[in-house]
């Protein structure tokens, strides 16, 4: 009878002999002195880790050294020993997971320096067996708490044919973000996997039967891999898995991306509990998620969020919570194509939000018309989430922008003035998408109830006016807001939230879509002004009877508005106003026009970007300009100065 065929029957045998009796067994110990020892070996030698068994805190190694004779030094050294016990050491037929029959004793672990030297030349049945086929042995090495108690392991290692490759992965399943068990997958040398399942909080005096089940937790499944039952003092459970259910073989790394997940039963009796279930091969999160929020649209004020993970496989899974639900509800809910402002058809379906938890979770592949999407195609999609009443009602009570269309942060308001006695004013803001695009989104207040105001980008400044660019939906006026999304401008040529904040435009607000009178206008982009203003004083000019000021204020694009602002003026008085050479006292040519004065308000607007020659003049150039202001009297009466002043370096 060979060795490997006298192993295999020995796995098969019980082995009944007294506890005591066993521990009784002496082996020949090693009485030379190190020097003689380190003589004897050849250099041979094989090191197998002892793994920590549950939460015992015992670990170390085991070291096989070929001696000349062809016997084998086999040296335990352990760390988490107490000083003055004495722990006893076994080696096993089979691996951890089966443990067959006693196969060597090992001569006990001092406590005092976690220390056990053995020779072996023969079995515990007196087969003899050299370094060689030791070290290809179908067995493991256990570390039991005391003589006294033996059921309790401290410490194992594989050894021989079923020794670990030093590759593994665990899974940890949680509840409330806290672990309740984990799954160990470590790879043998021979390329099967040996499975540990570990209870948090050890045993609690039950069997729990274990499975590995298709599919993700969500989906749920048949059992494809059965485990062994955990143990009900140690909360453990040690499987060798070399193929399915089913008898098909898989490997260590089929393991690993098995399409499946644990499900860890109450008992042998109560199957149907579950009491710890969790995603694991190719269904685990990868730790990548995209959050966006649902905001609610109807009086049911229903609102939350939605959070895409990324599973390991690259599909996704969906969680929904929402607020606002009632118990006894049933949502449907979708992503449909577009932003949640244009609205469109339904793409993708999501499993039904429970009114009673206000939760829904769903694992997405593929789209309803079965073409397949991945996370990264999720995250990026041009789509919004809408919440319906219940699956027969598709009114929308919440929605959110999600994938590409969703805000960045990145976002510019500008504040939108009343031209007229309607007094209607506000403020539109840009918002930038991920997709670069716009939401605009504008509130305006002293609208009337039942109005609707046509609004626009036009080119140029408001003062200088220009052509549309950019329509926007209409503000209606019992609310004063309009949101549109901007693509695009009115010719079909792609604008982006960049180009559209560095735009040369302004908004107009009119006061319907058929009246292109102007109610309110302001600002944007390149025009819109920093903060910065400089202001002068102009002083009457003989006795004119006529003072007042000149306002310069900064553009973004670094040229100035000019609001030249005087009181004392004839109501049909129209004055013209330029920057003239030089100082008051010296006088001298003029280089830039203002527009007039109008005496009913005293009051002028001018846009500054050139002098008379067409030479650029930035707001930065005005604040050091030679030079002064002189308003005239009328284009008549032009000789006749009524204010001047000084500006840039000429003034005090």
């Amino acid at each position: 009878m060979n060795l490997v065929k006298k192993l295999i029957d020995m796995k098969r045998i019980v082995i009944s002999m007294p506890i005591l009796f066993l521990a009784s067994i002496v082996f020949v110990s090693c009485n030379k002195d190190s020097n003689d020892v380190l003589a004897e070996l050849t250099g041979n030698s094989k090191i197998y880790q002892l793994n920590e068994f549950g939460i015992s805190g015992f670990s170390g190694e085991a070291k096989f050294e070929e001696r000349k004779d062809n016997t084998t030094l086999v040296t335990l050294s352990v760390s988490g020993v107490a000083s003055g016990e004495s722990y006893p050491a076994f080696i096993y037929m089979g691996s951890t997971a089966t443990s067959g029959s006693l196969l060597l004793l090992l001569t006990n672990v001092s406590g005092d320096n976690g220390q056990s030297e053995t020779n072996v030349a023969t079995l515990n049945d007196g087969t003899a067996i050299t370094y060689t086929q030791l070290t290809l042995v179908d067995a493991n090495i256990k570390l039991h708490k005391s003589d006294s108690d033996l059921g309790t392991i401290l410490a194992t290692a594989d050894i021989g044919v079923n020794e670990l490759s030093g590759k593994s992965e665990t899974f940890v399943i949680t509840d409330d973000d806290s672990a309740v068990a984990t799954l160990m997958i470590e790879e043998r040398i021979s390329e099967t996997s040996l499975v540990t399942l570990t209870l948090a909080g050890g045993g609690d005096g039950i069997l729990h039967p274990a499975h590995i089940h298709e599919n993700t937790e969500i989906e749920g499944g048949g059992i494809i891999v059965s485990l062994n039952n955990t143990n009900e003092n140690s909360g453990i459970s040690l499987t060798d898995v070399t193929s399915l259910d089913n008898g098909s073989e898989i490997s260590f790394e089929g393991l690993l991306e098995i399409n499946g997940h644990l499900k860890v039963h109450k008992s042998q009796t109560d199957f149907a509990t579950i009491v710890y279930s969790g995603d694991i091969g190719q269904n685990i999160l990868t730790g990548n998620s995209d959050a966006y929020q649902l905001t609610a649209v109807s009086d049911d004020n229903i609102s939350g969020t939605v959070i895409f993970y990324e599973r390991k496989n690259s599909s996704t899974l969906v969680s929904m919570q929402l607020t606002g639900t009632s118990p006894g509800a049933n949502h449907a809910t979708h992503i449909h194509q577009n932003t949640a402002l244009s609205g469109g058809s339904i793409e993708i379906g999501f499993n039904n939000v429970i009114g009673d938890t206000g939760i829904s979770e769903t694992n997405i592949v593929q789209k309803d018309d079965g073409t397949p999407i991945t996370y990264d195609e999720l995250v990026a999609y041009n789509g919004h989430i809408v919440v319906h009443p219940n699956p027969s009602q598709f009114s929308i009570v919440a929605k959110g922008d999600i994938g590409q269309n969703v805000l960045t942060g990145n976002s510019e308001e500008y504040k939108l003035d009343a031209v007229s006695g309607d007094n209607i004013s506000g403020s539109i803001t840009f918002y930038e998408r991920k997709n670069s695009t716009t939401l605009a989104s504008m509130q305006l207040s002293g609208t009337t109830p039942g109005a609707n105001h046509a609004t626009h980008i036009h080119q140029n400044t408001a003062l200088a006016g220009g052509s549309i660019k950019i329509g926007f939906n209409n503000v209606i006026g019992d609310s004063g807001k309009s949101e549109s999304d901007i693509t695009e401008k009115d010719d079909g040529t792609p604008v982006t939230y960049d180009e559209l904040i560095t735009y040369d435009g302004h908004v107009v607000v009119h006061p319907s879509p058929s009246q292109f009178s102007i109610v309110a206008k302001g600002d944007i982009g390149s025009n819109a002004l920093t903060g910065e203003s400089k202001m002068y004083i102009l002083d009457e000019n003989g006795s004119s009877g006529v003072s007042g000021s000149i306002l310069f204020e900064q553009r973004i694009n670094g040229f100035s508005m000019a609001t030249i602002q005087l009181s004392g003026t004839a109501a049909d008085g129209d004055h013209p106003a330029h920057i003239h050479e030089n100082s008051v006292s010296q006088g001298g040519t003029i280089l830039i026009d203002f527009n007039n004065v109008i005496g009913t308000a005293g009051l002028s607007k001018t846009d500054i970007m050139k002098n008379r020659n067409g030479d650029e003049i930035t707001y930065e150039m005005l604040l050091s300009f030679n030079g002064h202001i002189v308003i005239h009297k009328s284009l008549e009466e032009f000789g006749k100065i009524i204010v001047n002043g000084n500006i840039g370096s000429n003034a005090n």
